[in-house]
């Protein structure tokens, strides 16, 4: 049974395989080895990967302003309704009416939805999963979407069946700042499982989940002295993931500790948004004759790209035309009605990206978009870069000191730092590295495939892998294998002392089974079809003779 390596990143994936004694990386996009952590999902129903995902949903999107729906719901009680005449952005002659949010899970009017960093979604518990243009996907069903992609490429690249791999995981999934009565063991539990019912779903018979610093520490199994320890420093766009290792023996290094931070590239970015672009977007400004604070609310979703939709949904869309209209500022407060109408916030997270890595070896960089009613020009420093980050850079050297502490082995008697993942290029990260353990110390591996290239070797030499059947949760398997009740369906539902028939046409979030559906059906009272709201758990489904 052949075994993979797969290296599942908050940025980019990777598989490969080791036989032959060398370690054979797997192209999975075209020749390239170095997958995206991307997925694009068009209206007509079409999936792409990767770099294909990115250009795909740029080129969908190019420009495409915000569209909003009204409907008529002066049938439903309970619902949100507003009067929108004063907000410039919608016009309407109906006098009762909701308008569907912009950043809806189900909102039809997009041309593509664009799924990110999705790793990041294995911690949230909160998070379940999400309809897309009418289909409820699982956070387990995400995953397994690419899973089933690299696996298919796999098995393209080799010519035989793959069902066997070994996967990568942070040492901890668990975000610093989460609640204190959230456990950081129920989190990376919740992760783990999730992650195991994903390879299920992907078609994968057998595997495992190892620590991505563990398996890159097996990198360092050549010319390192017997009883030496070494530190592996994995530092990747969603977690900072350490490891220290003793030579016990020449094949691989005996693990003596591990270590997780939830600090990453995507920080460093948040980070430069934060210290350099707020301002052009009102931070800083004030308001009517009172000099009253920009409003944070409006502020808070630029952080993250993937929540920049937050500010279209009506009530905040009409908060920032009341908010440009005070604005002691209103070219910032355009700026911001710009790039939330016109969906530019991923391609100015682009942009940041790219100052970010351009200042990892030039003193400087520019961040230009210019558009009709959007103008940004900012020059960043890298001493502005270092200054942004500096809360994260503490929590490094805090890592690195815990992993040591835990591993009961002096700073100074670390024979070698292994060093990679995407962020681990960033001058001041491998400067202060380089300043706790000796520049001669360090080696900076491949940043993209070193883990992978770790995962194969394991995966090749270890029996690692059981049957995925007898490692996912019993109540997980059946919560994926229900379907949820999706736009489109007849479903049946009481109303009084009757059954009633009606057509599903909307989803209203909610986890797997746990949404809102608006239901539209015949009322024979009336004579007219009207609408009304059901929990997704108040509904059965009626099967439609064919």
């Amino acid at each position: 049974m052949t075994t993979i390596g797969i290296d599942f990143g908050t940025t980019n994936c990777s598989a490969a395989i080791f036989r032959r004694g060398r370690v054979e990386l797997i192209p999975l996009e075209g020749e390239y080895p170095v997958l995206p952590s991307t997925i694009c999902y068009t209206r007509s129903g079409e999936i792409l990967f990767g770099r294909a995902a990115i250009q795909r949903y740029l080129d969908l999107t190019r420009e495409t302003p915000i569209r909003y729906r009204f409907a008529d719901l002066r049938a439903l009680t309970s619902v949100f309704a507003t009067e929108m005449a004063e907000n410039p952005l919608i016009e309407s002659d109906h006098g009762l009416v909701v308008v569907s949010d912009a950043d809806d899970e189900d909102d039809a009017d997009k041309p593509a939805r664009l799924f990110q960093s999705i790793k990041s979604a294995l911690r949230d518990a909160g998070f379940n999963g999400t309809t897309i243009y009418g289909r409820y996907y699982a956070t387990e069903e995400l995953i397994a979407l690419v899973l089933r992609h690299i696996r298919e490429r796999a098995e393209a690249y080799l010519g035989e069946p793959v069902t066997a791999a070994v996967i990568g995981r942070p040492v901890s999934y668990a975000p610093p700042d989460r609640p204190a009565s959230v456990p950081a063991e129920t989190i990376d539990r919740t992760a783990h499982e999730r992650m195991l019912a994903a390879a299920r779903l992907a078609g994968f018979e057998r595997t495992a989940l190892e620590y991505e610093p563990v398996a890159a520490a097996r990198l360092l199994r050549d010319g390192l002295p017997r009883g030496s320890h070494n530190l592996v420093f994995d530092f990747g766009g969603g977690t900072m993931d350490l490891a220290v290792g003793r030579m016990v023996q020449p094949e691989a290094p005996d693990i003596i500790a591990t270590h997780g931070v939830t600090v990453g590239g995507d920080d460093f970015d948040s980070a430069i948004m934060r210290h350099s672009l707020l301002k052009h977007f009102g931070q800083g400004t004030t308001l009517g004759p009172k000099e009253l604070p920009f409003p944070p609310n409006l502020l808070a979703p630029l952080l993250h790209w993937q929540t920049i939709p937050i500010l279209t949904r009506p009530a905040n869309a009409a908060h920032l035309a009341a908010v440009k209209r005070l604005s002691n500022a209103p070219h910032t407060v355009e700026n911001l009605q710009t790039l939330t109408r016109q969906g530019l916030g991923f391609r100015l997270f682009q942009a940041i990206e790219a100052a970010k890595i351009e200042l990892s070896t030039e003193p400087r960089a520019r961040i230009s978009m210019h558009r009709d009613g959007l103008h940004i020009d900012e020059q960043v420093t890298r001493s502005n870069f270092v200054a942004a980050i500096s809360d994260h850079l503490v929590a490094i050297e805090h890592g690195l000191a815990a992993v040591l502490e835990e591993a009961r082995v002096p700073r100074e008697e670390v024979h070698r730092i292994l060093m990679t993942g995407g962020s681990s290029l960033v001058p001041v990260v491998q400067g202060r590295v380089r300043a706790l353990f000796g520049a001669d110390r360090v080696r900076l591996a491949d940043p993209f495939t070193s883990i992978v290239a770790g995962l194969a070797i394991v995966a090749a030499e270890d029996d690692i892998c059981v049957p995925v059947e007898d490692i996912v949760p019993s109540a997980t398997r059946a919560r994926l294998t229900a379907e949820a009740v999706t736009i489109g369906e007849t479903v049946a539902f009481r109303r009084g002392h009757q059954t009633v028939e009606g057509l599903v046409v909307r989803r209203a979030g909610g986890a797997l089974h746990d949404a809102v559906l608006v239901i539209e059906y015949w009322d024979a009272e009336i004579e007219q079809f009207v609408s009304t709201m059901r929990h997704e758990t108040k509904v059965h489904r009626v099967k439609i003779p064919r």
